[in-house]
């Protein structure tokens, strides 16, 4: 496995859940390992992928798995960080020539906590982000 994963915890977790085999540390980042201090005050930050802010009652209580929670976290104060809760598809319009995420429920967080809370994303204006 390799990427970038919230902790030590979480890699371990992931790999025995889907049965895979860990990388070597070369393959591996942790989100304490980004430089934090590189990101401007009030920066928006949305993620791409399935499930990065989804909730899970018990497992989010024990292991803190919510990628885009934690990530919001570790940013400076008024940062917002967006993260789909459910699998994300970029062909909403399969006839369409053109891919975008910027749609189906999201979870939008801001200093470790979150502020929105699976609302539509083509319905969010929100500062600093591209929303058509």
């Amino acid at each position: 496995m390799h990427g970038l994963y919230i902790d030590w915890l979480a890699l371990r977790a992931i790999s025995y859940y889907y049965n895979q085999v860990e990388g070597s540390e070369l393959d591996v980042a942790y989100l304490y390992h980004i430089k934090y201090d590189r990101f401007r005050t009030e920066a928006y930050i949305e993620i791409h992928g399935c499930l990065i802010a989804e909730t899970i009652p018990f497992i989010n209580t024990h292991l803190r798995d919510n990628f885009a929670e934690r990530f919001s976290e570790y940013l400076p104060k008024g940062c917002t960080v967006v993260g789909h809760t459910r699998r994300s598809n970029p062909n909403r319009v399969p006839s369409s020539r053109t891919s975008d995420y910027r749609h189906g429920p999201v979870n939008v967080y801001r200093d470790g906590s979150i502020i929105r809370k699976g609302v539509e994303r083509t319905k969010q204006k929100l500062p600093n982000s591209s929303t058509p």
